[in-house]
């Protein structure tokens, strides 16, 4: 998803528009779904290493799944 420059901002403060943090697929909130989308990946993946590296754990010594 691309991201334009004129829908980047800096930081995020008290004073930042409300469009910048709702997710969106176009304008300002496409950065807040881009990071949404990011995060979702990440997780994810953390969580298919982590249920293998249990069932690998529980074959070594037998249990069963």
């Amino acid at each position: 998803m691309p991201v334009k420059e004129d829908d980047w901002i800096p930081a995020i403060g008290m004073d930042t528009p409300i469009e910048y943090l709702i997710p969106t697929t176009s304008n300002a909130g496409v950065c807040t779904t881009a990071l949404v989308d990011f995060l979702t990946l990440t997780h994810n993946d953390f969580i298919e290493r982590c249920q293998s590296l249990i069932s690998n754990d529980r074959s070594v010594h037998g249990y069963a799944n």
